[in-house]
């Protein structure tokens, strides 16, 4: 992702998600399935609200 986006939408937590990835990609075996799941349900829902306020921006319809 270009950092235009990243810079317009300081509220999401890139650096976090950037993290995440390599976390999922590189430690596979070594995840925590139960905290994997607890984030999808605690934090999941507020990003996807900003990734459709991102679409919005860019002249996407959700």
């Amino acid at each position: 992702m270009s950092q235009s986006p990243k810079d317009r939408h300081p509220e999401v937590p890139w650096p976090q998600i950037v993290a995440l990835r390599n976390i999922l990609v590189h430690e596979y075996f070594g995840l925590n399935m139960h905290q994997v799941w607890t984030m999808t349900q605690k934090d999941l829902p507020n990003l996807d609200e900003q990734i459709q306020k991102i679409n919005l921006d860019f002249g996407y319809s959700v």
